[in-house]
């Protein structure tokens, strides 16, 4: 969109387009007080919590993780990873099969600094009351 106009359309992220369902995604670990594991649960959370945060950052199209292409999720990692709650591992890759290491963790308390650096692992409790308390800006 070269000088954008007020008629211009972008695709709105699941969830958010009129009449759908507002409702959390399905997580592995369905307890609020039970740590996430694996990265796509992280993924996940953070893409229903940050979901309005989210939206302006998919409009922009950021680049995909190459293994997270098609996958669920694909366009909230890219928007994930290009804010900086979460990011690639150094081969590029998104892994979100992995489990949640500490330096997931600490990159989440450079924009939430009630989460420790040290923490090991997070909830999802955790993360609504983060998103509500703190916002996840830097």
């Amino acid at each position: 969109m070269p000088q954008g106009t007020r008629h211009s359309l972008f695709p709105l992220p699941p969830g958010l387009s009129p009449g759908a369902k507002r409702e959390p995604p399905s997580f592995s670990t369905a307890a609020p007080m039970t740590p996430l594991q694996p990265r796509n649960d992280l993924l996940a959370a953070l893409a229903w919590y940050g979901r309005f945060q989210l939206y302006e950052v998919m409009a922009t199209g950021p680049p995909v993780p190459e293994d997270m292409e098609g996958r669920l999720h694909s366009d909230h990692c890219a928007a994930i990873c290009a804010i900086g709650w979460m990011a690639p591992r150094g081969n590029g890759l998104f892994h979100g099969e992995d489990l949640i290491s500490p330096g997931d963790i600490h990159r989440l308390s450079g924009f939430f600094p009630s989460v420790g650096s040290r923490r090991r692992f997070i909830t999802l409790s955790e993360l609504d009351r983060l998103f509500r308390d703190e916002g996840g800006h830097r």
